[in-house]
This record gives structure tokens, sequence and C-alpha cells, in this order.
């Protein structure tokens, strides 16, 4: 079975760099739903990934 786009809620671009990483999250229709930096703390990153499963 093949995956198509529509069966994933969201696509994530992320951007990592040594002191600063940043993060855009759009819907398979397009909308953008996060785009600002990301926090740089592995408890806050867990904790902004699992909030976008809610979108």
């Amino acid at each position: 079975m093949a995956l198509e786009p529509q069966d994933f809620p969201l696509f994530i671009g992320l951007d990592g760099g040594k002191s600063e990483q940043h993060a855009t999250a759009l819907t398979h229709d397009g909308e953008k739903v996060y785009d600002r930096p990301l926090p740089n703390d592995e408890t806050r990153l867990r904790e902004f990934f699992t909030g976008l499963l809610t979108v």
C-alpha cells in the first residue's frame, strides 16, 4: 500500500543549527500551523512535537 499526502496530518520542515532551530508545520491542505524558532531544550521539544499531534 502506497502512502499518499493526505495520510499525514502534518508536514514539518526543520532547520537545525548550532545555536538555533526553526520549524514550519503545514497541514495536508497547506495551512501553516507553526512557523517560528524551536526551543533549545529536549523536554520543551518533546512538548512541542506532542502538541502538534493535536492539530
